[in-house]
């Protein structure tokens, strides 16, 4: 399992930009990586490092696949994949609710350690991008061109 974010309503957004200009999707998921890359990821790989208790158990790998991703239809922020960091779930929101020995105890945490709590942490910086982004947008299907960025 691994913890994600997702923007609800992208889908649509990238239809009708489609619709105004075959380029633009390209641009838009260009700019959506950066916002990911630039201020998400590192917040959050600023929280995971912060949480590590043991530095000489560290979680490299955990802090490896913390990732941003976009593509034409859909933006993302990954922690975690099943095959290589199949913890990360656990890492992140906590379990299980009974006593067990495997794997150990950890207190459940419903908004998580590091993914949402930087979301929140970087909500402004993350809108005031967007916004910059949708603005150089507009401002290209005005001019009916793409290049300028």
């Amino acid at each position: 399992m691994s913890a994600r974010i997702e923007v609800i309503g992208l889908k649509e957004f990238v239809r009708e930009l489609r619709v105004a200009n075959a380029q633009l999707p390209n641009e838009l998921r260009r700019g959506l990586n950066a916002i990911g890359k630039e201020i998400l990821v590192p917040e959050v790989k600023k929280r995971v490092r912060a949480s590590i208790k043991d530095p000489s158990r560290s979680r490299g790998s955990l802090l490896k696949s913390v990732t941003s991703k976009a593509d034409r239809t859909s933006a993302s922020v990954k922690e975690g994949t099943p095959s290589r960091v199949p913890y990360a779930g656990w890492w992140e929101f906590g379990g299980p609710t009974a006593r067990s020995s495997r794997p150990p105890n950890r207190e459940f945490v419903p908004k998580g350690r590091a993914m949402y709590p930087a979301l929140v942490a970087k909500r402004d910086e993350i809108q005031k991008e967007a916004d910059d982004l949708i603005d150089r947008m507009t401002r290209l299907l005005r001019a009916g061109t793409i290049t300028g960025f």
